[in-house]
């Protein structure tokens, strides 16, 4: 996980995800200015953001729902249903 500093002095730092949506924000809000001719450019559009980090999807393994399948069967009937 990246974090990106505020500040040198700082002890806070932003996430990934801060990151993005701060910049998305921004790029919001220079929009509607240039839109409103209160800035010349969008200086938000000319900047990339980060990339996001994808992660790895956590699934069941066949074993597992074997097993589990194992151990519900040998319960009585009705615990099954409850």
């Amino acid at each position: 996980m990246m974090n990106y500093k505020c500040r040198d002095n700082l002890e806070y730092y932003f996430t990934l995800k801060q990151v993005t949506s701060l910049h998305r924000l921004i790029r919001t809000i220079l929009a509607e200015a240039e839109k409103e001719l209160l800035v010349p450019y969008n200086a938000a559009n000319k900047s990339t953001p980060p990339k996001n980090e994808r992660k790895e999807a956590n699934y069941i393994e066949i074993e597992d729902i074997e097993s589990i399948l194992f151990y519900f069967l040998q319960e009585p009937l009705k615990k099954q249903f409850i």
